[in-house]
Protein backbone atom coordinates (compact mmCIF):
# COMPACT_ATOMS: atom_id res chain seq x y z
CA UNK A 1 0.00 0.00 0.00
CA UNK A 2 1.72 3.27 -1.03
CA UNK A 3 2.47 5.93 1.95
CA UNK A 4 0.58 8.99 2.44
CA UNK A 5 2.56 12.45 1.38
CA UNK A 6 2.61 12.82 5.19
CA UNK A 7 4.52 9.72 5.66
CA UNK A 8 6.82 10.14 3.10
CA UNK A 9 9.68 12.46 3.23
CA UNK A 10 12.59 10.46 1.68
CA UNK A 11 14.64 8.33 3.39
CA UNK A 12 16.85 8.24 6.78
CA UNK A 13 14.07 9.89 8.57
CA UNK A 14 10.04 9.37 8.85
CA UNK A 15 7.54 12.45 8.79
CA UNK A 16 4.86 12.13 11.92
CA UNK A 17 1.32 10.73 10.61
CA UNK A 18 -0.32 12.39 13.58
CA UNK A 19 0.60 15.10 15.76
CA UNK A 20 4.48 15.32 17.30
CA UNK A 21 4.42 13.76 20.59
CA UNK A 22 5.87 15.53 23.80
CA UNK A 23 7.93 14.34 26.25
CA UNK A 24 11.18 12.37 26.56
CA UNK A 25 12.39 8.83 24.66
CA UNK A 26 16.15 9.09 24.82
CA UNK A 27 17.36 7.68 28.00
CA UNK A 28 21.19 6.03 29.01
CA UNK A 29 21.26 2.60 28.14
CA UNK A 30 23.25 0.19 30.49
CA UNK A 31 22.91 -2.64 27.35
CA UNK A 32 23.86 0.09 24.21
CA UNK A 33 26.06 2.52 25.97
CA UNK A 34 27.69 1.26 29.03
CA UNK A 35 30.55 -0.87 27.51
CA UNK A 36 32.02 -0.32 23.96
CA UNK A 37 32.61 -2.68 21.82
CA UNK A 38 35.43 -1.93 19.20
CA UNK A 39 35.11 -2.41 15.61
CA UNK A 40 38.49 -4.31 14.80
CA UNK A 41 41.79 -5.16 16.96
CA UNK A 42 43.97 -5.84 14.02
CA UNK A 43 43.05 -4.02 11.13
CA UNK A 44 42.31 -7.17 8.94
CA UNK A 45 41.07 -6.99 5.56
CA UNK A 46 38.53 -9.57 6.07
CA UNK A 47 37.07 -7.64 9.31
CA UNK A 48 36.89 -4.46 7.26
CA UNK A 49 35.04 -6.29 4.71
CA UNK A 50 32.29 -7.87 7.11
CA UNK A 51 31.78 -4.57 8.61
CA UNK A 52 30.81 -2.68 5.53
CA UNK A 53 28.66 -5.62 4.49
CA UNK A 54 27.16 -5.70 8.50
CA UNK A 55 26.14 -1.97 7.71
CA UNK A 56 24.36 -2.62 4.35
CA UNK A 57 22.48 -5.33 6.46
CA UNK A 58 21.34 -2.63 8.77
CA UNK A 59 23.51 -2.53 11.46
CA UNK A 60 24.01 1.00 11.01
CA UNK A 61 25.68 1.34 14.48
CA UNK A 62 28.55 -0.34 12.73
CA UNK A 63 29.33 2.64 10.99
CA UNK A 64 29.92 5.53 13.16
CA UNK A 65 32.01 3.15 15.29
CA UNK A 66 33.91 2.47 12.78
CA UNK A 67 34.79 5.88 11.83
CA UNK A 68 35.65 6.30 15.46
CA UNK A 69 38.20 3.95 15.40
CA UNK A 70 40.15 5.40 12.06
CA UNK A 71 40.28 9.10 13.52
CA UNK A 72 41.70 6.99 17.08
CA UNK A 73 44.06 4.54 14.86
CA UNK A 74 45.17 7.33 12.08
CA UNK A 75 46.42 11.01 12.47
CA UNK A 76 45.76 11.92 9.24
CA UNK A 77 42.09 10.75 9.31
CA UNK A 78 41.87 12.48 12.52
CA UNK A 79 43.08 15.60 11.28
CA UNK A 80 41.26 15.99 8.63
CA UNK A 81 37.71 15.03 9.88
CA UNK A 82 38.09 17.50 13.13
CA UNK A 83 39.12 20.27 9.98
CA UNK A 84 36.27 19.17 8.01
CA UNK A 85 33.70 19.99 11.09
CA UNK A 86 35.40 23.08 12.49
CA UNK A 87 35.31 24.56 9.01
CA UNK A 88 31.36 24.83 10.74
CA UNK A 89 31.40 24.81 14.12
CA UNK A 90 34.32 27.56 14.25
CA UNK A 91 31.62 29.95 12.82
CA UNK A 92 28.90 30.96 15.02
CA UNK A 93 25.43 30.81 13.95
CA UNK A 94 22.09 33.13 13.81
CA UNK A 95 18.46 32.92 13.21
CA UNK A 96 17.25 35.35 10.13
CA UNK A 97 13.67 35.87 8.87
CA UNK A 98 12.70 34.23 5.79
CA UNK A 99 13.81 37.05 2.90
CA UNK A 100 12.03 35.59 0.10
CA UNK A 101 8.45 35.53 0.93
CA UNK A 102 5.99 38.50 0.76
CA UNK A 103 4.31 38.68 4.24
CA UNK A 104 7.55 40.61 6.24
CA UNK A 105 5.30 40.78 9.15
CA UNK A 106 5.05 36.89 9.59
CA UNK A 107 8.74 36.56 8.73
CA UNK A 108 9.90 38.61 11.31
CA UNK A 109 7.12 36.93 13.74
CA UNK A 110 8.27 33.39 13.06
CA UNK A 111 12.06 34.58 13.30
CA UNK A 112 11.93 36.18 16.95
CA UNK A 113 9.79 33.14 18.16
CA UNK A 114 12.37 30.73 16.99
CA UNK A 115 15.21 33.11 18.29
CA UNK A 116 13.53 33.17 21.69
CA UNK A 117 12.75 29.86 21.92
CA UNK A 118 16.44 28.32 20.88
CA UNK A 119 18.01 31.21 22.96
CA UNK A 120 16.07 28.87 25.84
CA UNK A 121 17.06 25.68 25.06
CA UNK A 122 20.71 25.31 27.05
CA UNK A 123 21.73 22.34 24.95
CA UNK A 124 20.79 23.41 21.62
CA UNK A 125 24.34 24.38 20.99
CA UNK A 126 25.83 21.16 21.86
CA UNK A 127 23.04 19.65 19.54
CA UNK A 128 24.68 21.30 17.11
CA UNK A 129 27.83 20.18 17.00
CA UNK A 130 26.81 16.73 17.69
CA UNK A 131 24.65 16.68 14.46
CA UNK A 132 28.24 17.93 12.33
CA UNK A 133 29.53 14.39 13.37
CA UNK A 134 27.50 13.28 10.42
CA UNK A 135 29.68 14.58 7.79
CA UNK A 136 32.47 12.65 8.60
CA UNK A 137 30.55 9.29 9.78
CA UNK A 138 28.14 9.25 7.60
CA UNK A 139 24.49 9.91 10.42
CA UNK A 140 23.93 11.62 13.45
CA UNK A 141 20.36 12.50 15.55
CA UNK A 142 19.07 13.91 18.08
CA UNK A 143 15.80 13.87 19.86
CA UNK A 144 13.47 17.77 20.17
CA UNK A 145 11.73 17.70 23.51
CA UNK A 146 8.67 19.32 23.23
CA UNK A 147 6.38 20.78 26.41
CA UNK A 148 3.25 22.59 26.14
CA UNK A 149 3.92 22.82 22.32
CA UNK A 150 7.19 24.44 23.11
CA UNK A 151 10.73 23.03 22.53
CA UNK A 152 12.56 22.75 25.98
CA UNK A 153 15.23 20.41 25.61
CA UNK A 154 17.49 18.69 22.95
CA UNK A 155 18.64 15.00 23.49
CA UNK A 156 21.73 13.96 21.71
CA UNK A 157 20.83 9.96 20.21
CA UNK A 158 24.21 7.88 20.55
CA UNK A 159 24.87 6.59 17.60
CA UNK A 160 24.83 3.08 19.35
CA UNK A 161 21.32 3.20 19.20
CA UNK A 162 21.01 3.22 15.30
CA UNK A 163 19.62 -0.10 13.57
CA UNK A 164 17.32 -0.56 10.21
CA UNK A 165 13.75 -1.54 10.77
CA UNK A 166 12.68 -5.23 10.69
CA UNK A 167 10.62 -4.52 7.39
CA UNK A 168 13.66 -3.40 5.45
CA UNK A 169 12.09 -0.06 4.93
CA UNK A 170 14.72 2.90 3.95
CA UNK A 171 14.84 4.67 7.79
CA UNK A 172 16.88 4.44 10.62
CA UNK A 173 15.49 3.54 13.76
CA UNK A 174 16.19 3.95 17.23
CA UNK A 175 17.33 0.65 19.38
CA UNK A 176 15.84 1.03 23.08
CA UNK A 177 15.67 -1.39 25.99
CA UNK A 178 14.03 -4.21 25.67
CA UNK A 179 13.18 -3.32 22.19
CA UNK A 180 16.23 -4.18 19.74
CA UNK A 181 14.49 -4.25 16.65
CA UNK A 182 14.23 -0.07 17.67
CA UNK A 183 11.15 1.81 17.28
CA UNK A 184 11.11 4.67 14.36
CA UNK A 185 12.32 7.91 14.41
CA UNK A 186 9.61 10.45 13.64
CA UNK A 187 9.49 13.77 11.61
CA UNK A 188 9.16 16.44 14.39
CA UNK A 189 10.59 14.15 17.55
CA UNK A 190 13.93 13.55 16.02
CA UNK A 191 16.39 15.41 13.89
CA UNK A 192 18.23 12.94 11.91
CA UNK A 193 20.71 13.97 9.36
CA UNK A 194 21.97 11.82 6.85
CA UNK A 195 24.03 14.09 4.40
CA UNK A 196 25.49 11.33 2.08
CA UNK A 197 22.31 9.31 1.59
CA UNK A 198 21.67 7.50 -1.70
CA UNK A 199 18.47 6.13 -2.52
CA UNK A 200 17.04 3.64 -1.26
CA UNK A 201 19.96 2.99 1.05
CA UNK A 202 20.46 5.63 3.79
CA UNK A 203 24.09 4.88 4.46
CA UNK A 204 25.33 2.86 1.37
CA UNK A 205 28.14 5.79 0.71
CA UNK A 206 29.78 7.72 3.34
CA UNK A 207 33.28 8.88 3.29
CA UNK A 208 34.31 6.09 5.86
CA UNK A 209 33.74 3.93 3.21
CA UNK A 210 36.67 4.64 0.94
CA UNK A 211 39.04 5.60 4.02
CA UNK A 212 38.78 2.08 5.21
CA UNK A 213 40.79 0.72 1.96
CA UNK A 214 43.41 3.96 2.28
CA UNK A 215 43.72 3.16 5.88
CA UNK A 216 44.73 -0.61 5.52
CA UNK A 217 47.27 -0.07 2.57
CA UNK A 218 48.87 2.64 4.52
CA UNK A 219 48.57 0.24 7.94
CA UNK A 220 50.65 -2.57 6.31
CA UNK A 221 52.36 0.04 4.24
CA UNK A 222 54.31 0.96 7.92
CA UNK A 223 54.70 -2.71 9.44
CA UNK A 224 56.43 -3.06 6.13
CA UNK A 225 58.63 -0.06 6.18
CA UNK A 226 59.32 -1.34 10.14
CA UNK A 227 60.32 -4.83 8.89
CA UNK A 228 62.66 -3.00 6.11
CA UNK A 229 64.15 -0.82 8.82
CA UNK A 230 65.25 -3.70 11.05
CA UNK A 231 66.51 -5.44 8.18
CA UNK A 232 68.30 -3.13 6.31
CA UNK A 233 68.31 0.56 7.61
CA UNK A 234 70.01 -0.19 11.40
CA UNK A 235 73.46 0.54 10.84
CA UNK A 236 76.27 -2.44 11.46
CA UNK A 237 79.86 -2.86 12.63
CA UNK A 238 81.88 -5.77 11.49
CA UNK A 239 85.15 -5.82 13.60
CA UNK A 240 88.13 -8.19 11.49
CA UNK A 241 90.26 -8.95 14.30
CA UNK A 242 92.73 -10.22 11.38
CA UNK A 243 93.69 -13.41 13.46
CA UNK A 244 91.73 -15.88 15.43
CA UNK A 245 91.00 -14.67 18.87
CA UNK A 246 91.10 -16.51 22.11
CA UNK A 247 87.67 -16.77 24.50
CA UNK A 248 89.08 -13.90 26.67
CA UNK A 249 89.91 -11.73 23.63
CA UNK A 250 87.07 -11.98 21.86
CA UNK A 251 84.95 -11.50 25.01
CA UNK A 252 87.20 -8.63 25.59
CA UNK A 253 86.36 -7.28 21.54
CA UNK A 254 82.18 -8.08 21.80
CA UNK A 255 82.38 -5.85 25.38
CA UNK A 256 83.93 -3.16 23.61
CA UNK A 257 81.48 -3.49 20.33
CA UNK A 258 79.02 -3.47 22.75
CA UNK A 259 80.09 -0.58 24.11
CA UNK A 260 80.69 1.32 20.94
CA UNK A 261 76.89 0.58 19.37
CA UNK A 262 73.76 -0.40 21.00
CA UNK A 263 73.01 -1.47 16.74
CA UNK A 264 73.84 -4.40 15.24
CA UNK A 265 77.20 -5.74 15.93
CA UNK A 266 79.55 -8.80 14.43
CA UNK A 267 83.03 -10.29 15.00
CA UNK A 268 84.26 -12.44 11.31
CA UNK A 269 87.16 -14.09 14.03
CA UNK A 270 90.15 -15.15 11.82
CA UNK A 271 89.02 -13.92 8.40
CA UNK A 272 91.48 -11.47 6.61
CA UNK A 273 94.50 -10.27 7.42
CA UNK A 274 95.31 -7.39 9.51
CA UNK A 275 92.72 -5.95 11.98
CA UNK A 276 89.89 -3.68 11.22
CA UNK A 277 86.59 -2.73 11.73
CA UNK A 278 83.88 -1.66 8.74
CA UNK A 279 80.97 0.52 8.83
CA UNK A 280 77.82 -0.77 6.89
CA UNK A 281 75.45 2.16 6.25
CA UNK A 282 71.60 1.42 6.03
CA UNK A 283 70.40 1.33 2.59
CA UNK A 284 68.28 3.93 0.41
CA UNK A 285 65.09 1.47 -0.44
CA UNK A 286 63.31 3.12 2.61
CA UNK A 287 62.06 6.48 0.15
CA UNK A 288 59.54 3.95 -1.29
CA UNK A 289 58.18 3.85 1.58
CA UNK A 290 57.92 7.20 2.33
CA UNK A 291 55.99 8.06 -1.15
CA UNK A 292 53.62 5.74 -0.56
CA UNK A 293 52.72 6.75 2.78
CA UNK A 294 52.55 10.21 1.21
CA UNK A 295 50.39 9.18 -1.47
CA UNK A 296 47.80 7.67 1.09
CA UNK A 297 47.79 10.76 3.45
CA UNK A 298 46.95 13.10 -0.07
CA UNK A 299 44.74 10.65 -1.33
CA UNK A 300 42.68 10.82 2.41
CA UNK A 301 43.26 14.58 1.64
CA UNK A 302 41.30 14.84 -1.30
CA UNK A 303 38.66 12.92 -0.04
CA UNK A 304 37.89 14.47 2.74
CA UNK A 305 38.82 18.03 1.88
CA UNK A 306 38.91 17.58 -2.24
CA UNK A 307 42.25 19.19 -2.37
CA UNK A 308 46.05 18.47 -0.56
CA UNK A 309 48.15 21.31 -1.02
CA UNK A 310 46.41 23.46 1.92
CA UNK A 311 46.33 20.80 4.57
CA UNK A 312 50.17 19.35 3.65
CA UNK A 313 52.10 21.96 1.72
CA UNK A 314 55.85 20.15 0.64
CA UNK A 315 58.11 21.28 -1.97
CA UNK A 316 56.17 20.40 -4.73
CA UNK A 317 53.64 22.68 -3.53
CA UNK A 318 53.55 26.49 -5.15
CA UNK A 319 51.59 29.18 -3.63
CA UNK A 320 49.26 30.27 -7.23
CA UNK A 321 48.34 26.49 -7.12
CA UNK A 322 47.55 26.51 -3.06
CA UNK A 323 45.20 29.32 -4.09
CA UNK A 324 43.01 27.50 -7.14
CA UNK A 325 42.80 24.02 -4.75
CA UNK A 326 41.62 27.00 -1.63
CA UNK A 327 38.95 28.13 -3.92
CA UNK A 328 38.00 23.99 -4.34
CA UNK A 329 37.23 23.60 -0.60
CA UNK A 330 35.19 27.31 -0.31
CA UNK A 331 32.83 25.36 -2.58
CA UNK A 332 33.11 22.10 -0.17
CA UNK A 333 32.42 24.59 2.84
CA UNK A 334 29.61 26.21 0.92
CA UNK A 335 27.89 22.93 0.40
CA UNK A 336 28.50 21.78 3.80
CA UNK A 337 26.51 25.13 5.01
CA UNK A 338 23.95 24.70 2.76
CA UNK A 339 23.07 20.97 3.63
CA UNK A 340 23.24 21.65 7.45
CA UNK A 341 20.74 24.83 7.00
CA UNK A 342 18.75 22.89 5.15
CA UNK A 343 18.91 19.90 7.98
CA UNK A 344 18.45 22.30 10.91
CA UNK A 345 15.29 24.25 9.24
CA UNK A 346 13.39 21.45 8.33
CA UNK A 347 13.72 18.87 10.82
CA UNK A 348 13.98 21.25 13.99
CA UNK A 349 12.88 25.05 13.38
CA UNK A 350 9.69 23.66 11.14
CA UNK A 351 8.23 20.95 13.91
CA UNK A 352 8.62 24.18 16.21
CA UNK A 353 6.51 26.33 14.10
CA UNK A 354 4.12 23.47 12.82
CA UNK A 355 3.37 23.29 17.14
CA UNK A 356 3.30 27.29 17.80
CA UNK A 357 1.24 28.15 14.71
CA UNK A 358 -1.28 25.32 14.10
CA UNK A 359 -3.05 25.76 11.19
CA UNK A 360 -0.49 28.68 9.97
CA UNK A 361 1.46 28.87 6.86
CA UNK A 362 4.36 30.22 8.55
CA UNK A 363 7.74 31.72 6.60
CA UNK A 364 10.15 29.04 7.31
CA UNK A 365 13.50 31.58 9.26
CA UNK A 366 16.79 30.83 7.95
CA UNK A 367 19.94 29.30 10.03
CA UNK A 368 22.89 30.55 8.72
CA UNK A 369 26.74 30.56 10.10
CA UNK A 370 28.23 33.95 9.89
CA UNK A 371 30.62 34.04 7.63
CA UNK A 372 34.46 35.87 8.63
CA UNK A 373 34.99 37.66 5.10
CA UNK A 374 38.83 37.06 4.36
CA UNK A 375 40.68 39.95 2.71
CA UNK A 376 42.04 39.68 -0.61
CA UNK A 377 45.66 41.18 0.12
CA UNK A 378 46.51 40.96 -3.41
CA UNK A 379 43.88 42.81 -4.86
CA UNK A 380 44.02 45.44 -2.30
CA UNK A 381 47.61 45.91 -3.21
CA UNK A 382 46.62 46.10 -6.84
CA UNK A 383 44.12 48.50 -6.08
CA UNK A 384 46.36 51.44 -4.44
CA UNK A 385 48.79 51.21 -7.12
CA UNK A 386 45.89 51.89 -9.46
CA UNK A 387 45.20 54.95 -7.66
CA UNK A 388 48.83 56.06 -7.38
CA UNK A 389 49.42 55.55 -10.41
CA UNK A 390 46.23 57.47 -11.44
CA UNK A 391 47.32 60.38 -9.12
CA UNK A 392 51.26 60.53 -10.59
CA UNK A 393 49.61 60.92 -14.15
CA UNK A 394 47.49 64.11 -13.41
CA UNK A 395 44.13 61.56 -13.50
CA UNK A 396 40.90 62.69 -11.25
CA UNK A 397 39.61 59.95 -9.27
CA UNK A 398 35.89 60.50 -7.50
CA UNK A 399 36.20 60.47 -3.72
CA UNK A 400 33.10 57.46 -4.44
CA UNK A 401 35.50 55.91 -6.37
CA UNK A 402 38.19 56.19 -3.87
CA UNK A 403 36.05 55.03 -1.19
CA UNK A 404 35.24 52.00 -2.78
CA UNK A 405 38.60 50.99 -3.90
CA UNK A 406 40.56 51.16 -0.64
CA UNK A 407 36.95 50.04 1.19
CA UNK A 408 36.95 53.06 3.52
CA UNK A 409 33.60 53.92 5.18
CA UNK A 410 32.01 57.33 3.48
CA UNK A 411 32.00 59.70 5.78
CA UNK A 412 28.42 61.09 7.28
CA UNK A 413 29.61 64.05 7.80
CA UNK A 414 32.03 66.68 6.26
CA UNK A 415 34.99 66.90 7.98
CA UNK A 416 35.35 70.89 9.86
CA UNK A 417 38.76 72.24 9.55
CA UNK A 418 40.13 73.20 12.91
CA UNK A 419 40.62 77.25 13.01
CA UNK A 420 41.08 79.15 16.03
CA UNK A 421 39.78 82.48 17.02
CA UNK A 422 41.82 84.79 15.53
CA UNK A 423 42.18 83.22 12.30
CA UNK A 424 37.97 83.36 12.06
CA UNK A 425 38.39 87.21 13.00
CA UNK A 426 41.28 87.69 10.42
CA UNK A 427 38.68 86.39 7.72
CA UNK A 428 35.63 88.09 8.74
CA UNK A 429 37.71 90.93 8.69
CA UNK A 430 38.58 90.34 4.82
CA UNK A 431 35.34 89.58 3.85
CA UNK A 432 33.86 92.46 5.64
CA UNK A 433 36.65 94.72 3.24
CA UNK A 434 35.12 92.37 0.56
CA UNK A 435 31.18 93.63 1.05
CA UNK A 436 32.38 97.22 1.38
CA UNK A 437 34.08 96.34 -2.12
CA UNK A 438 31.08 94.47 -3.61
CA UNK A 439 28.79 97.78 -2.23
CA UNK A 440 30.89 100.49 -3.99
CA UNK A 441 30.37 97.93 -7.05
CA UNK A 442 26.91 97.74 -6.43
CA UNK A 443 27.26 93.78 -6.75
CA UNK A 444 24.14 92.60 -4.30
CA UNK A 445 24.24 89.07 -5.01
CA UNK A 446 27.74 89.39 -4.02
CA UNK A 447 27.94 91.23 -1.24
CA UNK A 448 25.04 88.60 0.38
CA UNK A 449 27.16 85.16 -0.44
CA UNK A 450 29.83 87.40 1.10
CA UNK A 451 27.53 87.50 4.15
CA UNK A 452 26.02 84.02 4.30
CA UNK A 453 30.04 83.21 4.43
CA UNK A 454 30.21 85.07 7.43
CA UNK A 455 27.30 84.00 8.85
CA UNK A 456 28.77 79.81 8.67
CA UNK A 457 31.95 81.06 10.56
CA UNK A 458 29.92 82.95 13.23
CA UNK A 459 27.27 80.70 13.89
CA UNK A 460 25.11 83.34 13.71
CA UNK A 461 22.13 84.11 11.10
CA UNK A 462 22.90 86.69 9.05
CA UNK A 463 19.55 87.55 6.55
CA UNK A 464 19.95 88.34 3.05
CA UNK A 465 19.75 92.21 2.22
CA UNK A 466 17.33 93.47 -0.23
CA UNK A 467 19.14 96.46 -0.99
CA UNK A 468 22.90 97.61 -0.81
CA UNK A 469 23.67 98.93 2.18
CA UNK A 470 26.06 101.92 2.81
CA UNK A 471 29.22 101.75 1.97
CA UNK A 472 30.34 103.01 5.36
CA UNK A 473 28.59 100.52 7.36
CA UNK A 474 30.37 98.43 9.85
CA UNK A 475 27.54 95.92 9.01
CA UNK A 476 29.35 92.32 9.34
CA UNK A 477 32.72 93.63 10.54
CA UNK A 478 34.26 91.80 13.55
CA UNK A 479 33.37 93.88 17.18
CA UNK A 480 36.35 96.61 17.44
CA UNK A 481 37.64 96.52 14.15
CA UNK A 482 37.82 100.30 12.90
CA UNK A 483 35.90 101.25 9.60
CA UNK A 484 38.34 102.23 6.63
CA UNK A 485 37.91 105.73 7.45
CA UNK A 486 38.70 105.45 11.41
CA UNK A 487 42.00 103.32 9.92
CA UNK A 488 44.37 106.13 8.46
CA UNK A 489 46.67 103.41 7.82
CA UNK A 490 43.71 101.20 6.15
CA UNK A 491 42.70 100.77 2.36
CA UNK A 492 40.87 104.09 1.39
CA UNK A 493 38.13 104.43 -1.42
CA UNK A 494 39.21 104.37 -5.01
CA UNK A 495 39.51 107.18 -7.21
CA UNK A 496 37.09 107.88 -9.86
CA UNK A 497 38.37 106.43 -12.84
CA UNK A 498 38.39 102.82 -10.20
CA UNK A 499 42.43 102.48 -9.90
CA UNK A 500 43.74 101.98 -6.29
CA UNK A 501 46.09 104.67 -6.06
CA UNK A 502 46.80 103.55 -2.24
CA UNK A 503 50.90 103.22 -1.76
CA UNK A 504 50.28 99.96 -0.12
CA UNK A 505 48.25 98.54 -2.70
CA UNK A 506 51.30 99.52 -5.04
CA UNK A 507 53.60 98.12 -2.83
CA UNK A 508 52.24 94.98 -2.45
CA UNK A 509 52.12 94.25 -6.46
CA UNK A 510 55.73 95.53 -6.09
CA UNK A 511 55.95 92.97 -4.09
CA UNK A 512 54.42 90.02 -5.61
CA UNK A 513 55.93 91.09 -9.08
CA UNK A 514 59.42 90.48 -7.40
CA UNK A 515 58.78 87.40 -5.63
CA UNK A 516 56.43 85.10 -3.65
CA UNK A 517 55.26 86.54 -0.44
CA UNK A 518 52.69 85.19 2.27
CA UNK A 519 51.44 87.90 4.77
CA UNK A 520 54.39 87.58 7.22
CA UNK A 521 56.75 88.54 4.78
CA UNK A 522 54.91 91.31 3.45
CA UNK A 523 54.27 92.77 6.48
CA UNK A 524 58.27 92.86 7.48
CA UNK A 525 58.54 94.08 3.82
CA UNK A 526 56.35 96.95 3.85
CA UNK A 527 56.36 97.84 7.67
CA UNK A 528 52.61 97.70 7.81
CA UNK A 529 49.56 95.86 9.93
CA UNK A 530 48.60 92.23 9.39
CA UNK A 531 45.35 93.90 8.68
CA UNK A 532 46.15 96.19 5.52
CA UNK A 533 47.71 93.61 3.93
CA UNK A 534 45.17 91.30 3.98
CA UNK A 535 42.58 94.09 3.33
CA UNK A 536 44.53 95.08 0.44
CA UNK A 537 45.00 91.16 -1.14
CA UNK A 538 41.46 90.36 -0.73
CA UNK A 539 40.51 93.52 -2.44
CA UNK A 540 42.53 92.91 -5.16
CA UNK A 541 41.20 89.48 -5.56
CA UNK A 542 37.29 90.64 -5.20
CA UNK A 543 37.97 93.60 -7.20
CA UNK A 544 39.05 91.42 -10.09
CA UNK A 545 36.19 89.34 -9.80
CA UNK A 546 33.52 92.16 -9.62
CA UNK A 547 34.81 93.81 -12.49
CA UNK A 548 35.23 91.02 -14.00
CA UNK A 549 38.65 92.33 -15.22
CA UNK A 550 42.48 91.76 -14.92
CA UNK A 551 44.17 94.08 -12.51
CA UNK A 552 47.50 93.98 -14.70
CA UNK A 553 49.97 90.99 -15.23
CA UNK A 554 51.19 90.95 -11.28
CA UNK A 555 47.79 90.38 -10.19
CA UNK A 556 47.22 87.41 -12.61
CA UNK A 557 50.25 86.20 -11.35
CA UNK A 558 49.69 86.71 -7.73
CA UNK A 559 45.57 84.64 -8.45
CA UNK A 560 47.74 81.74 -10.13
CA UNK A 561 49.77 81.44 -7.11
CA UNK A 562 47.29 81.61 -4.85
CA UNK A 563 45.50 78.52 -6.46
CA UNK A 564 48.72 76.77 -6.00
CA UNK A 565 49.66 77.20 -2.62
Amino acid sequence: MAKSANERVGFGIQRATSTIPSGRETYWSRVYDAFREKPFTEPLPGKFKSIIESVDNGDYAALPELAIELERRDEQIAFLSESRRMALSALDWEILPNAETEDEAAAEESATYVKESLRKVGTFRQTVKHLLLAITSGVAATELVFENSELVETVDVPHTRFTAPSSGEPYINIKIDGNPQGQPMPWGKFCVWVPMQRTPYPLAMTLVHPACRLFIFKYYLKIAWMTWMEVYSVPARILFPGRKLEDADKTAAESAMKNISMDFWGILNGMGEGARLETLTPGTGGAFFEEGARWCDDALSRLYLMQTLTSDVRDSGSRALGQVHQSVRSDLLASDLMAESDNIEQNIIKPMLVLRYPGRDMPLPWFRRKMKEKKDIEAERLAIDQIRLAKENGLHIDDDVLYEKLNIPVPTTKPEESRTDQDIALTVNELTLGIERATRAGDLALVNALRERIAELLGKPLPPLGALPNATDNFGRPVGEPKPEDDPDGPQDDDEDGDEPSSIRDAVLAAIDRRWMNTKDLMKALNRPESQIRGVVTALDLRTIIERRKIGSNATQYRRRRKSR
